[in-house]
C-alpha cells in the first residue's frame, strides 16, 4: 500500500537522497500511536520520486495519519532549509523596488538576520536561530499537512510555487522589514559621512580626550589628566552646527557622546572599555577614524574595571 509519494522536478541524485534523509530524520523519533510501522522506501532519482509504502495489514489508519504527519514535518524542514533563500531572493527581485544587485544582496542579508532573530542581537544566539527556524517549519507544515492528508501525492516544486500563501506572506513581511532597515542603514551611513567631513574641517581644540565606561554602562569624558571635562566643554554641540541639524540627531546616549566629542574636537581619543564591540564605540571609530584608540588593558582601564567590580584585585599605584 502506497502511503504517499513526493515528486521533485530536479532529478539530481544528490538532491533526491538529501530529501530522503529529511524524511528519514522525521521518523527518527516516532510519536504516533503504537509502534512505528515498517515502512518501505522506493527512491527513483531518474524521475525524481520518493514512494513510501507499507503492508496494509500492519499499518492501522491512525498510524497512516501519523506517517503523513511525520512526512509533512520532514518536507517542511526541507523547504525551509533549501527553498527559503530562493523564495526570499525572488520576492526581493520582484517587490523590493531595488534593481541594484548589491542593494538586493544587502536586503537579503538583513532578511536572513531578521529570520534568524540576530539582527539586533549583540552576539549570535544559536538557540534563538533554532527557535525561529522551528517556527517557520511549523508555518509551512500547517499548510502542507492538510494537503498531504487529502492528496497523498505531492509535486513539491509546484506546491512551493503556487501554494504556501501564509508562509510566503510571512517572508514578504520580513523582506519589507529588511527594506526599512536598509533605508535606515543607508541614512545612518550617509549621516556618518557628513559627520566625518564635518570633523575633518574642524581645528583640534585639545590634545586628547579619554572616554571611560562607568559601572552603569555610561561613558565619562576626561581630559589628559583624567579629570572630568567641564560641563560646558562636554555639552552637546548645537544642532545648528551639525550637518543635517536636529532632525537627524536625536539625543540618545550615542548621540550625546558623539556630540560632546565633536564639540571638544580632540586630536586623539582614547576609549577605555571592556566592551569594544558596542555600537557607540563603532560609531565613534567610524567618525573620528585614526584619531581613536580603544584600550582595554592599561592602568586606567584596570582602575575603571575595579570601580565596576570592587571585588577585583586592587590596582597598584
Amino acid at each position: 500500500m502506497e502511503l504517499f509519494r513526493v515528486a521533485l522536478r530536479c532529478t539530481e541524485e544528490a538532491t533526491i537522497w538529501k530529501l530522503s534523509r529529511y524524511l528519514s530524520e522525521a521518523y527518527a523519533e516516532w510519536d504516533g500511536p503504537g509502534s512505528a510501522p515498517e515502512l518501505r522506501w522506493e527512491i527513483e532519482p531518474g524521475d525524481g520520486t520518493i514512494r513510501c509504502t507499507a503492508d496494509r495489514t500492519a499499518c492501522q489508519p491512525e498510524q497512516r495519519a501519523a506517517v503523513l504527519r511525520h512526512a509533512a514535518a520532514g518536507l517542511s524542514a526541507y523547504i525551509v532549509d533549501h527553498w527559503e533563500e530562493a523564495l526570499l531572493e525572488g520576492l526581493i527581485a520582484k517587490e523590493s523596488g531595488y534593481e541594484d544587485e548589491e542593494e538586493r544582496r544587502r536586503i537579503a542579508v538583513l532578511s536572513r538576520r531578521l529570520l534568524e532573530g540576530t539582527l539586533h542581537a549583540e552576539a549570535p544566539d544559536p538557540q534563538a536561530a533554532r527557535r525561529e527556524r522551528e517556527l517557520r517549519i511549523r508555518r509551512v507544515k500547517d499548510e502542507l499537512q492538510p494537503f498531504l492528508q487529502r492528496q497523498r501525492r505531492i509535486d513539491l516544486d509546484g506546491f512551493v510555487r503556487f501554494r504556501l500563501s501564509a508562509y510566503r506572506a510571512a517572508l514578504r513581511e520580513v523582506m519589507q522589514q529588511a527594506v526599512d532597515e536598509w533605508i535606515l542603514d543607508k541614512q545612518y551611513h550617509e549621516f556618518l559621512e557628513l559627520l566625518r567631513y564635518f570633523v575633518s574641517t574642524q581645528i583640534a581644540k585639545t590634545s586628547v580626550v579619554h572616554v571611560l565606561q562607568e559601572a552603569d554602562g555610561q561613558f565619562r569624558l576626561c581630559n589628559y589628566e583624567l579629570r572630568p571635562l567641564d560641563p560646558p566643554s562636554a555639552s552637546e554641540a548645537p544642532a545648528s552646527d551639525l550637518p543635517g541639524g536636529q532632525e537627524h540627531f536625536e539625543l540618545d546616549v550615542e548621540d550625546r557622546i558623539v556630540s560632546s566629542l565633536i564639540t571638544v574636537s580632540p586630536r586623539q581619543i582614547v576609549i577605555h572599555t571592556e566592551r569594544p564591540e558596542q555600537q557607540v564605540i563603532r560609531t565613534i571609530r567610524a567618525i573620528f577614524g585614526e584619531r581613536v584608540t580603544v584600550c582595554g588593558s592599561c592602568q586606567t582601564c584596570r582602575m575603571a574595571a575595579h570601580r565596576r567590580d570592587p571585588r577585583r584585585d586592587p590596582v597598584p599605584t
